[in-house]
C-alpha cells in the first residue's frame, strides 16, 4: 500500500516578519583585514590581558565577587594565552601533528569558558583531567570511540552547556561524530551517509495588528534524520507543527526558489504569543529547552540562520552538537598522535584520511568561532575585508 498524501495546514496569516535567531544570544557581523582566528583570539584578549576589563567581565558574566575575580581571572588570562599559543602554531603544521595542537588550544578554551560558567571551580588549586578517554580498538575506524568519565573538563564543560550531566560511560563513535560537522557535511554524505545536522532559517512573524507572534521556520534535511533515528525530534515536533508554504512566501521570506521549495520543510510554532513583555517571557520560557536542544547559530556570514542538530542517548535525551562532536574528534585524533603513532600512519593510508584530513584542516576556525561565542555569550560572525 503506498503511503497516504498528507495535506499540510497553510501557515497562519502575517502582517509582518523579522530575522530571528533562534538562540538569545547576540549576533555581531564583523569584517576585518587581519586573519580570522587574530581576530578572534584579539577579541578574547581584550578581557583575559587587561585585568580591569577583564576583572569586570567575570563579575558581570559569571556572578563572581570582585575578590573571586581577582584569584579566577588570571586563571582566566593563563588558558586564553595557552590555547593561543597552540592554535596559532598548528595552522601551519602537517595535517598529522595538528590535531594534538588543536585539541590543546581547545581544551584551554573549554576552561577559559568554564571560568565564566562555572567560576567556583578555579576559586581553590586545581587540577583537572580531561573528561574523556580514547577507546582504542586498533581495527576498523568504525569501531573506534571515545568514552566520557565520570569528571574532568569535558563533563563540566558539557554540563555548563546544556545543564545536563552526561552519564559516565556514555560513548561516542569518531566516525559518528564526523557528521556533526559542517565543514565536511558533503564529504561525510557522500562517503558514509546522512549527516546528523539539518540546517535551516527562520523568522519571527507578525499578525495585522502586531498584537501577536509566531516563529516560522524552514529546515532542510530534516526528513532523512527524522528517518534513521525514529523519535529524536519529540520535543521539537511537540513545539512546532508543520505547515504548507506557497512559492511566493518560500521566495520572498526565506529567499527559496520554487524549484527548490520541496526539498524544504516548513514550521510554525503551534501557541501564537503576545508580541509583549509578557509574550517575550513565556515564549523563552517554552522555547528555551528546545533551542538549547536541538539549535545552534550559524557563525558565518551564508544563506542559512541555524543548524539543527541530532541528540544523542538511548532515547535522544541529551543535546549534542558541532562543537562538542568536533572537540571529542579532536581529542582522539590527539591521542592518536600522542600514543599509537602507527595506527594513525595506518588510517593515513586508506580513504578514512580524506575524512580526517579535510576534518583536521578545516574545522578548527568553525570550533573556534563557536568557543569564542561560548565564552562572550555573543555570536561574532567575522569575515575577511
Amino acid at each position: 500500500m503506498p503511503e497516504p498524501i498528507l495535506t499540510l495546514p497553510p501557515t497562519r496569516e502575517f502582517f509582518g516578519y523579522l530575522s530571528h535567531g533562534l538562540e538569545r544570544r547576540n549576533k555581531r557581523h564583523l569584517s576585518t583585514s587581519a586573519p580570522i582566528a587574530e581576530e578572534i583570539f584579539s577579541a578574547l584578549e581584550f578581557y583575559s590581558e587587561v585585568d580591569e576589563t577583564g576583572r569586570k567581565f567575570l563579575v558581570a558574566n559569571a556572578g563572581c565577587s570582585e575578590a573571586e575575580s581577582k584569584i579566577i581571572h588570571p586563571k582566566f588570562q593563563a588558558f586564553v594565552r595557552q590555547a593561543k599559543t597552540f592554535f596559532m602554531p598548528a595552522e601551519s603544521l602537517h595535517h598529522r601533528a595538528r590535531p594534538l595542537f588543536y585539541y590543546y588550544a581547545f581544551l584551554n578554551l573549554a576552561k577559559a569558558f568554564l571560568c565564566v560558567r562555572a567560576p567556583k571551580l578555579f576559586l581553590g588549586p586545581e587540577k583537572f583531567g580531561h573528561g574523556i578517554l580514547e577507546r582504542h580498538a586498533g581495527g576498523k575506524f568504525i569501531d573506534e570511540c571515545v568514552e566520557i568519565k565520570n569528571e574532568g573538563v569535558f563533563v563540566e564543560m558539557y554540563k555548563a552547556l546544556t545543564g545536563q550531566k552526561l552519564p559516565a560511560g556514555t560513548k561516542f563513535i569518531v566516525e559518528d561524530m564526523l557528521g556533526y560537522s559542517t565543514d565536511i557535511g558533503f564529504d561525510f554524505e557522500t562517503k558514509l551517509g546522512v549527516p546528523h545536522i539539518a540546517q535551516g532559517k527562520s523568522r519571527m512573524c507578525f499578525d495585522t495588528d502586531t498584537k501577536n507572534k509566531w516563529p516560522l521556520i524552514a529546515i532542510f534535511g530534516l526528513t532523512d534524520l527524522e528517518k534513521r533515528a525514529t523519535g529524536a525530534f519529540n520535543q521539537f515536533h511537540h513545539f512546532f507543527e508543520e505547515v504548507a508554504v506557497d512559492k511566493q512566501i518560500g521566495n520572498e521570506m526565506f529567499d527559496i526558489k520554487p524549484y527548490s521549495l520541496k526539498e524544504w520543510r516548513f514550521f510554525q510554532s503551534k501557541k501564537i504569543f503576545l508580541n509583549n513583555e509578557t509574550g517575550n517571557r513565556e515564549f523563552v520560557l517554552e522555547f528555551d529547552p528546545i533551542s538549547k536542544k536541538y539549535f545552534k547559530s550559524t557563525v558565518y556570514n551564508e544563506q542559512i540562520d541555524f543548524h539543527l542538530s541530532l541528540p544523542i542517548g538511548a532515547a535522544f535525551e541529551f543535546p549534542w552538537n558541532e562543537f562538542l562532536a568536533g572537540y571529542v574528534i579532536y581529542f582522539y585524533l590527539g591521542s592518536l598522535v600522542r600514543y599509537h603513532p602507527a595506527y594513525l600512519e595506518s588510517l593515513l593510508r586508506t580513504k578514512e584520511a580524506w575524512k580526517l584530513e579535510s576534518f583536521t584542516k578545516s574545522a578548527s576556525q568553525t570550533l573556534l568561532r563557536q568557543i569564542l561565542g561560548n565564552i562572550l555569550n555573543e555570536i561574532y560572525v567575522f569575515e575577511s575585508r
